[in-house]
């Protein structure tokens, strides 16, 4: 071999060496023995700026999921699967918020509460399930994460906080379970691609703002027990062409309409209540009031998603009836008799 070729190999073996710590695999799994160690017993030394999925098993505590914050701010982090680690009940504040390049997180089963801001800002994220345990929706928790599109509720949710999808411009549907009973102030606020939202019907109190600048919404159902709607509810919802409620006594929404387009806007309203929305603050502004709306109906059993007529002997009718116009995943909240 002569010297050139001698001295060309030497300087490919000491590239080689250089490059090494630059080629980690970009799939991560890692275990850890004890909480308080993921640190210095599993990332420290390591380049996990080019790691994309990590997937963690064994016991976390704050401190350890603070720095696996560190890693989804700092990194090219896309998925973070936490399912499987042991002793996390709670995601500290703002943990994971700003992670760029975050799109999927899985969460540990036995999560009870998860930290104001936790997933806020982080942009690419398009899929949240949130686990079965948690009861309220924390302010901030996904504020500005424009490409979220997809989330799973957990069954007991009872309260939705401040802000928690403010900005979301990707969320299309909101399937909200039966169990919630109050949504805070512009918790929805600029979700722009939803176009429609039914309330549960144990929710009782809707927020200052909290669907306001909904530019696509074309739909609001409102259920029995809603007392409260807050002031600029529905502000600037330029496209809404129709609003349900089933409250026999109108609601106190005397600013939650504004700045949207009454006039072409029909309200529906149970049978016999029309006189007192027509006196009622914020309502009395719909110009065309409905009273067809059936709130004596609680429940609808069918075997398939379709549209059906039925007639009051139960006979399929095109003509006056029970017309079923909406079926969603949860009841089926809209029977008008025709």
């Amino acid at each position: 071999m002569t010297r050139i070729a001698r001295d060309a190999f030497r300087r490919l073996i000491l590239l080689t060496f250089i490059l090494l710590p630059c080629l980690e695999a970009y799939a991560i799994r890692i275990s850890v023995e004890h909480e308080g160690t993921f640190y210095y017993d599993k990332i420290k030394g390591r380049n996990y700026n080019v790691w994309t999925e990590l997937t963690i098993a064994g016991p976390l505590n704050n401190q350890d999921i603070m720095v696996v914050g560190q890693i989804a701010q700092m990194g090219k982090l896309s998925s973070l699967d936490l399912s499987q680690t042991a002793g996390v009940d709670s995601i500290p504040d703002t943990a994971l918020r700003n992670s760029q390049k975050l799109e999927l997180v899985k969460l540990p089963e036995g999560l009870t509460s998860v930290g104001e801001y936790a997933f806020c800002f982080c942009n690419y994220l398009t899929e949240a399930v949130l686990p079965a345990a948690l009861t309220t929706v924390p302010k901030g928790l996904f504020y500005n994460d424009t490409a979220l599109v997809s989330l799973t509720w957990p069954n007991q949710l009872q309260s939705i906080g401040v802000q928690p999808f403010y900005d979301c411009q990707g969320l299309k549907q909101l399937a909200l379970p039966a169990s919630l009973l109050t949504i805070g102030s512009a918790a929805f606020q600029n979700c722009t691609s939803t176009t429609e939202v039914v309330m549960p019907d144990e929710v009782q109190l809707i927020g200052k703002q909290a669907f306001a600048f909904c530019s696509a919404m074309r739909s609001v159902t409102l259920g029995p027990s809603v007392r409260l709607i807050g002031d600029a509810a529905f502000y600037q919802n330029n496209n809404l062409k129709s609003a349900a409620c089933s409250c026999t006594t109108p609601s106190d929404a005397e600013f939650a309409f504004m700045n949207v387009d009454l006039y072409n806007t029909e309200l529906h309203v149970p049978v016999g209540t029309t006189l007192l929305y027509q006196h009622a603050p914020g309502w009395e502004d719909f110009y065309n009031i409905i009273d067809d709306y059936c709130s004596s109906v609680r429940h609808v059993a069918v075997g398939q998603i379709e549209l059906h007529d039925f007639d009051f002997m139960g006979r399929s009718a095109m003509g006056r009836g029970l017309r079923i116009v909406r079926l969603n995943d949860g009841p089926i909240r809209k029977v008008i008799a025709t």
